[in-house]
């Protein structure tokens, strides 16, 4: 009698290996996808706080008495708007000043706010520091 060699898969393991791969892949394409689209949103929030600490700084560097303009007009209202971009997207930045108690050689809160668009959705992040003089 001879005896038969098996070489190769028989075609129950094939569609038995195809099923798995049919049930494990769609959930590893979304999980690639999710993860890209949220390393994206964390690289846009990232450019917003670093734009928002260098506006920050340098308004501080300004100092409130300069910022707030002759008889305090500009105290606790918004700057107009300022247009920049990063990286190709566009961004809003606008700053305020506003007095935390009344003493004038107290220190003043300066708000910078920073709102951009992700696809349809909008965004903003708002950093506040201390400003004197």
């Amino acid at each position: 009698m001879k005896t038969r060699s098996h070489r190769g898969f028989s075609l129950l393991e094939v569609l038995v290996a195809l099923v798995i791969l049919g049930l494990v892949l769609p959930g590893l394409v979304a999980m690639f996808l999710g993860s890209k689209s949220a390393q994206v949103g964390s690289q846009a929030a990232e450019e917003a706080v670093q734009l928002a600490e260098g506006k920050l700084d340098s308004l501080r560097w300004m100092g409130k008495g300069i910022l707030a303009g002759p008889k305090s007009v500009n105290y606790n209202k918004w700057s107009p708007d300022y247009q920049t971009t990063i990286t190709g997207k566009p961004l809003t930045w606008h700053w305020k000043i506003e007095h935390l108690i009344d003493n004038p050689a107290a220190a003043d809160n300066l708000t910078v706010e920073v709102r951009w668009m992700q696809g349809s959705t909008p965004h903003s992040i708002s950093l506040n520091a201390g400003v004197l003089l």
